[in-house]
């Protein structure tokens, strides 16, 4: 797993499902979060529109637990959405 050397969630390449270690970010802010990247660092994600003022607070709890790597793309073994386009290119 990306995350297992950080114990952190890589929003640019994590699967919506790894949101489910957070309390409460699974599965909208999770969803949200991984349908709006790449993003250049953690605190793109409070640009998102998507996003209220209680999930962006919900964010701001587990940011720590959060990090931002380059995008690598379509990783079939990470149980990525296959409707997700940006991982289709």
């Amino acid at each position: 797993r990306n995350n297992a050397l950080t114990d952190k969630i890589d929003i640019n390449n994590a699967a919506v499902a790894d949101y489910m270690q957070l309390p409460g970010m699974y599965p909208k802010i999770g969803g949200t979060i991984a349908n709006g990247g790449p993003y250049g660092s953690v605190k793109d994600v409070y640009k998102l529109k998507a996003l209220s003022k209680d999930d962006i607070k919900q964010i701001k709890k587990y940011e720590s637990k959060l990090t931002a790597t380059p995008a690598t793309g379509l990783d079939t073994l990470r149980g990525r959405d296959p409707y997700r386009r940006s991982f289709n290119q």
